[in-house]
């Protein structure tokens, strides 16, 4: 990870389980100070809360202590109404899907810190999830000229 300066990990549904572990370990890795990410943003949608709690460990552990601001979490919860509630578990959680448009274009812009130390390293996008999901991060990434990976469950 430390040819990239930000990562953004996105997942759908069951396509966390590649990310859930990219993003535990770059945790583990920044907790024993050997990051190398200036920052890691785990965006996942779901369905329903309940598909969070075997992720519910690692996910509150981030969220608990984000190495200084390094490590973010956002969950969307899209099969259900959420009401009031803002978090599943102690782990925060949006209703609805995310609006890829407000995340990739800003990966796109050089933060101050690239800008000033004119950095080789560069900000990556890695989704995993349904073809429709993927196929519109792809897109953006490539409008933007984001650097990508994508990996699609389908049979």
């Amino acid at each position: 990870a430390s040819r990239y300066s930000r990562l953004l990990l996105v997942a759908g549904g069951i396509g966390v389980t590649p990310i859930a572990s990219i993003f535990r370990e770059l945790w583990l890795e920044a907790r024993a100070g050997r990051g190398g990410c200036d920052e890691v943003h785990l965006i996942w949608t779901v369905r329903l809360c309940e598909v969070i709690e075997p992720f519910g460990a690692a996910l509150r552990a981030a969220v608990d202590d984000d190495i200084g601001g390094v490590f973010k979490v956002s969950i969307f919860v899209d099969g259900e109404p959420l009401e009031d509630k803002a978090t599943h578990q102690g782990i925060p959680i949006i209703g609805g899907r995310p609006n890829f448009v407000d995340y990739v274009p800003e990966l796109a812009r050089p933060t101050a810190k690239e800008a000033t130390q004119g950095s080789a390293r560069v900000p990556h996008v890695f989704v995993c999830g349904p073809p429709g999901m993927t196929a519109m991060v792809d897109t953006l990434c490539l409008k933007h000229d984001v650097s990508f990976h994508t990996e699609v469950f389908a049979y």
